[in-house]
């Protein structure tokens, strides 16, 4: 009984309203999102499991999606704060296999989750199966419940001419404030009345998909577009030709700057080498001349015998050598100096010695010529 009020209460608060026209006339000209599969995405998650899978083919650009013995529900990580979006994505349903895990008996079921709260557990799916039907479904408190309906199938499915069967079919599903519309293959389809998109002021509004137990499909692309008006957290700045010729002439000027930085880099470590080879040059050359130094001595080696004291020996005499050597110098210079004196000594002497003769001799010649 409670759950009946639940249902009965939440078809009063979406007011519901199926219609047949199309009205939404914006023009969706931002791109927010452009998921096309060829790397892996970063908002679709990656299941593998013995009952479920959800992988991305790269190699094909697209999504694979595939359950066996319960439905899948698979909401991307993306934060949706849209009002007004479009929504355009292309699947194709894989081939029935009857052998192998995924035996089907049945028609393949897939879907479009839009405006899902997962707070309160409510949103909108859009459906398609294998045989060319369609059908909307209301999420209430994580149950699914059928709101379309036909004279021919109570489960709510709708034939449409415009799914085509074992190729990929176009999906466009479009929105404005409580209006939705659902396009498949370019061609409008339905319309869906409903105050999704107002509750919780249009925050954590997820996106995803639903698939049927069952089924195996391939997702070829995810995009959405909203109109120009829009400045939320998605939003992708654009930028004008001017400003993207700055950009580029910015970015040469940049490479340019770096390429010049660079190469002085370069020019540096060309002259850090020249000289370490310089260097390495000069140091062989010394080593070169200490090895010929070295051949010199090498006939005493024999003689030293190892004994490395005798080399002490030596140099200790060779100085004591060297410094008598000096002295004796020293000595010899005083001597021949002293010599040299005495010899002045000598001259001066005999210089005097004949003055004094010379003026003796001058005397005695005065007095003889005065007698």
């Amino acid at each position: 009984m409670k759950k009946q009020i639940i249902i009965l209460l939440f078809f009063a608060i979406t007011q519901i309203v199926i219609t047949q026209s199309n009205k939404i006339e914006n023009v969706f000209s931002e791109n927010i999102l452009n998921e096309e599969f060829y790397k892996k995405p970063k908002y679709f998650p990656d299941i593998q499991n013995s009952n479920q899978f959800a992988v991305t083919l790269s190699k094909e650009g697209k999504y694979f999606i595939g359950t066996k013995e319960s439905d899948l529900n698979i909401i991307i990580n993306w934060e949706n704060d849209l009002e007004n979006y479009e929504l355009n994505s292309s699947f194709t349903f894989s081939p029935v296999d009857n052998t192998g895990i995924f035996k089907n008996n049945s028609s393949q079921t897939f879907g479009y989750i839009l405006n899902y709260n997962p707070d309160i557990q409510t949103g909108l799916i859009f459906e398609l199966n294998s045989l060319k039907k369609y059908r909307l479904s209301l999420i209430s408190d994580g149950k699914k419940i059928n709101i379309t309906s036909s004279n021919s199938n109570i489960d709510g499915w709708i034939k449409s001419s415009n799914i085509i069967k074992n190729i990929k079919n176009e999906i466009t599903v479009k929105t404005n404030n409580s209006l939705f519309e659902f396009y498949i293959n370019d061609n409008f389809e339905t319309s869906y009345v409903s105050n999704l998109n107002h509750r919780e002021k249009n925050k954590n509004m997820k996106l995803g998909f639903f698939l049927g137990m069952n089924s195996k499909v391939k997702v070829d692309n995810f995009t959405l577009n909203t109109d120009t008006n829009y400045s939320g957290v998605n939003k992708v700045t654009s930028l004008s030709s001017e400003d993207i010729n700055t950009l580029i002439i910015e970015n040469e000027k940049l490479k340019n700057d770096k390429t010049f930085e660079e190469n002085q880099k370069i020019k540096q470590l060309e002259n850090v080498i020249e000289i370490l080879e310089n260097e390495i040059k000069y140091i062989s050359s010394i080593k070169d001349s200490i090895e010929i130094e070295n051949k010199k001595f090498e006939p005493f080696v024999d003689q030293i015998d190892g004994d490395y004291d005798i080399l002490y020996t030596i140099s200790k005499d060779l100085k004591n050598q060297i410094e008598n050597n000096r002295n004796l110098r020293t000595e010899n210079n005083l001597l021949i100096d002293s010599i040299k004196k005495i010899k002045n000594s000598q001259e001066q002497f005999k210089l005097e010695y004949l003055n004094k003769i010379i003026a003796i001799e001058k005397n005695d010649t005065i007095n003889k010529n005065e007698q």
